[in-house]
């Protein structure tokens, strides 16, 4: 547990700190009302002691302030005042105990221990996760009936990851460690992770602690037993912290097993989806009557009448035996089968409720007959499919690689080759062997359709062509088609996250993000011209490319962010608690690395560049889909610029809001800076000497505009410059870096408002870092 202590008085809170840290308490001191309140914004606390008697904010008005923000902390007030008024005053601020000084520390730990009985009353003071059973009484630790020995930072460790939620490394730094504690390092959580592990290995619990990939860690969901019923569990939630998405998708699980559903509840907070249960059917025709929802899993032994489900989609919940007989054809958008647990009902969920991307509909056509393909493409794209028609198809590998379909149709008949050879072909290509081939055939011969299939075709469709028959063939093996790709986590050749598990990482992060009001990058790379490679030079080396740039973004990145390559030339990377700017960056470095990293061809060698486009949560998008779209949108725009770039999301060629101007003579050094800049999208003024340059900036005025000013300037030297901006308050607006070659030069510019300088010379990250600072502060 945490104990915030607000007392100014240090002979007391000294006392009191040691008293409790020996109950194993986590205990941090602020000595005003001032402080206190900002460690309670700071960091989650299960009881504050606090001092009526404060220096800027007293005890009385922090309580009630607390109250009118909505916290259910525990509270109880310490003063040296006995009268019943004060007291009374303080119990209708909110409080919820009080006691007089000077203080008994033994009647204080008692009261502590009854307040937390009191808030713990709905549950039981013994907690369980399976077959771990934690007393927090007695502190004793039983596993399978066997005691464990823990040391106490070990117990308040599995206490909290018994809330059942996922525990970053800094979130519990801060509750396991007081302020004063050292080292308050995320490197400490580690070890004793590690140590509390060690322990449950050795009484063969080992999977009992997750590690959550770029969130942190929890209990292992399927070892756990719920014990507590749905009402039970709002009573505990309510003395929580509160949190809820924005926006979260409602769902609505009809089905019988009070215990799964219990289960499902429980772990619906870890894939941001609000879960609503329903045990029988009356009672979810009740929450249908008030509530609308996204989806409904209904059990099949559970019966709804069509009215009451309206346009909702329907996951249906069945048993092999019997068959279910609920009559919503047109609402049932997908079937699971028992038995099944609670992860495995979730994630189904999710797959359901994630809006399909046009991007995962892609069907490429190989006919020669214009009027047949005319006719196809109408069709599906008609139904949101995107299509690729091409009529050579010596052609196949290249537009393959370009547009990465999710089926090919071939007609039988084909020039330079024949289809059932391109078909054996595709299935012999270990890249391409799993991509379904539907076959178009005016031959209905018996044995044309045997050689169909026998050469690893999946349907066919018959000439002349039927609509409402080709959209079901193509609709019903697209979608076959994802369920099979979304099982497959890792790409083969980048030994990165597919997209498909990409997409539950990145849904986590986002959670954590808005859970913890931080922001989240998501970052979409492109690699430029791999066609034109692999055309020229071959898959081989296309796919060296390929990994070169999955390697280096694993070194450029974090090992908590998502990398992840999203379809053939793109990739995607998604990071927490980073700015814009700052992933733009390592972007950037990671763009100009590869620029100097040729890779070796038979025929010379050619260099490695890319485009980026970074969106950022929430200011780009809410969701994954509005993210990428975002990121995409200014990737488009800039398709025809022969520049390499790494851009926010949102940028326009004509802004002016993000423009530097660069005061320096010609050098190889300010070349570079240029490139730097243009990189990093950001519009360019070179001046080249120190006289026209402040005839320019002089005739135009102060701007939201950076300076990069060097500081030996032929004609008129920086220094000399700079002091006369300031006489003009050009500075106000115009956050000047000066480029100095010796500390005087940059302590004199320090004097006359210069934002920051940099010693020359100095690296390229090191000054775009400064830039980005500097935009920062006129935005």
């Amino acid at each position: 547990m945490r104990v915030l202590l607000v007392e100014n008085d240090e002979q007391v809170s000294t006392a009191i700190k040691a008293a409790l840290t020996k109950q194993l308490y986590t205990v941090d001191i602020a000595i005003d009302g001032q402080a206190g309140w900002e460690l309670v914004e700071a960091i989650e606390y299960d009881l504050i002691l606090l001092a009526v008697m404060l220096p800027k904010i007293d005890g009385i008005q922090f309580c009630k302030r607390l109250r009118n923000r909505g916290h259910s902390t525990l509270v109880m007030m310490i003063t040296s005042k006995s009268a019943i008024a004060d007291r009374v005053l303080g119990l209708d601020s909110g409080a919820d105990d009080y006691i007089v000084k000077p203080i008994a520390l033994a009647e204080l730990e008692a009261r502590i221990r009854a307040l937390f009985r009191r808030k713990t009353a709905a549950i039981s003071t013994i907690l369980r996760w399976g077959k771990l059973q934690l007393d927090c009484h007695t502190r004793e630790v039983l596993y399978d009936q066997t005691r464990l020995d823990l040391t106490s930072k070990e117990f308040a460790l599995l206490e909290r990851l018994l809330e059942g939620r996922v525990y970053s490394q800094s979130d519990l730094v801060d509750h396991l460690w007081s302020l004063d504690e050292d080292p308050r390092k995320e490197e400490a959580v580690r070890a004793l992770i590690k140590r509390l592990r060690q322990k449950l290995k050795a009484i063969y619990a080992e999977e009992l602690i997750e590690t959550v990939y770029g969130q942190g860690y929890r209990l292992n969901p399927e070892l756990r037993e719920p014990i507590r019923s749905l009402s039970v569990k709002s009573e505990v939630s309510a003395t929580l912290k509160p949190y809820r998405v924005q926006q979260q998708p409602q769902v609505l699980v009809v089905l019988s097993d009070q215990h799964l559903l219990d289960q499902i509840i429980q772990e619906s907070d870890l894939y941001s989806i609000q879960v609503t249960g329903a045990p029988t059917s009356a009672i979810a025709q009740i929450r249908l009557q008030h509530q609308r929802f996204d989806l409904i899993v209904l059990d099949c032994d559970l019966v709804l009448p069509e009215s009451s489900i309206q346009n909702t989609p329907v996951l249906l919940l069945k048993r092999l035996n019997p068959e279910c007989e609920q009559n919503l054809s047109t609402q049932i958008r997908g079937s699971l089968y028992y038995p099944i647990t609670p992860t495995e009902l979730l994630k189904a969920s999710l797959d359901r409720l994630e809006p399909s991307q046009p991007l995962m509909q892609r069907v490429m056509i190989i006919d020669d007959d214009p009027m047949v393909v005319r006719l196809i493409k109408g069709i599906l794209e008609d139904c949101s499919i995107q299509v690729n028609a091409i009529t050579n198809p010596l052609r196949l590998w290249e537009e393959l690689e370009s547009f990465a379909p999710d089926l090919v149709i071939l007609d039988v008949k084909l020039p330079h080759i024949d289809g059932l050879r391109l078909c054996q072909a595709i299935r012999e290509d270990v890249r391409w062997s799993w991509l379904p081939v539907l076959f178009l055939t005016g031959l209905h011969n018996l044995d044309i359709i045997r050689e169909i299939f026998a050469v690893g075709a999946d349907d066919y469709v018959s000439k002349p062509i039927v609509p409402a028959e080709l959209i079901e063939r193509v609709s019903k093996r697209l979608t076959r088609m994802q369920h099979i790709r979304h099982q497959a986590d890792v790409d083969p050749l980048t030994n990165l996250p597919t997209q498909q598990q990409a997409r539950g990482m990145l849904r986590q992060l986002l959670h954590l993000a808005h859970q913890n009001q931080q922001v989240l990058c998501f970052a979409v790379l492109r690699l430029n011209d791999l066609q034109t490679l692999n055309q020229q030079h071959g898959y081989r080396y296309g796919n060296q490319v390929l990994q070169q740039i999955a390697t280096s973004l694993r070194k450029s990145f974090r090992i908590e962010d998502v990398i992840a390559r999203w379809s053939g030339s793109e990739f995607v990377v998604g990071t927490y608690n980073l700015t814009q700017g700052e992933v733009g960056d390592w972007l950037a470095q990671m763009l100009e690395s590869l620029h100097q990293t040729e890779l070796r061809l038979p025929m010379g060698s050619i260099a490695i560049t890319f485009r980026a486009a970074v969106a950022e949560y929430p200011k780009d998008g809410v969701d994954l889909s509005s993210l990428y779209q975002a990121a995409i949108a200014t990737l488009e725009q800039t398709k025809a610029d022969m520049i390499d770039r790494v851009l926010p999301a949102g940028w326009q060629p004509d802004a002016t809001d993000r423009d530097v101007i660069l005061l320096h003579r010609p050098s190889t050094f300010a070349e570079e800076m240029v490139r730097a800049l243009l990189t990093r999208g950001y519009r360019i003024r070179w001046l080249q000497d120190g006289r026209s340059g402040l005839e320019e900036l002089q005739a135009e005025g102060a701007s939201k505009q950076v300076l990069l000013l060097e500081a030996q300037l032929p004609k008129l030297n920086g220094i000399t410059l700079l002091q006369r901006l300031k006489k003009q308050k050009f500075l106000q607006t115009t956050p000047v870096i000066l480029l100095a070659t010796q500390p005087a030069e940059a302590e004199m510019a320090r004097n006359f408002g210069c934002f920051d300088y940099v010693i020359m010379p100095c690296a390229i990250p090191l000054l775009m870092q400064s830039v980005c600072k500097a935009l920062d502060s006129i935005r």
